[in-house]
């Protein structure tokens, strides 16, 4: 195993996922304890920087996940229990929608691979919940 790109981001890396996983060149979307940061892998196989979101609470983002169908769209997760729905646009991230859905913080979510918008999730409190996101 050898290393082929490294950086060091402001705050410490929670969560991270490629936005396609059947090509070579990929965005790299990274949670942070502070931010939300997307890196272009080019064909030297190096991170450069695409687009940073923060949130105005400085939650943390628990985790991030795209969507199948849509690799510009994702959701992420937050320590305020809530979940975000953004999209890579132009350079920048765009919030979407927003839901609060627990009153502890998200751990994860995923997404169905074949039926559009449906989504899964758990928190620290127990819950397993599921939610439909429409018009993506």
């Amino acid at each position: 195993m050898s290393t082929l790109s490294e950086l060091t981001i402001s705050s410490g890396v929670v969560s991270l996922e490629f936005d396609r996983q059947y090509t070579k060149l990929n965005r790299l979307t990274v949670g942070s304890l502070k931010t939300l940061e997307v890196f272009e892998i080019n064909e030297e196989d190096k991170l450069k920087s695409l687009a940073t979101g923060k949130h105005e609470d400085d939650t943390t983002n628990w985790c991030v996940r795209h969507v199948p169908q849509s690799p510009n769209l994702f959701m992420a997760s937050t320590s305020s229990g809530a979940v975000n729905l953004y999209q890579i646009k132009n350079k920048s991230l765009k919030l979407m929608t927003s839901a609060t859905v627990t009153e502890q913080p998200v751990a994860s979510v995923d997404w169905h691979i074949n039926k559009s918008g449906l989504t899964v999730f758990t928190s620290f409190d127990g819950t397993i919940g599921v939610n439909i996101v429409t018009n993506i």
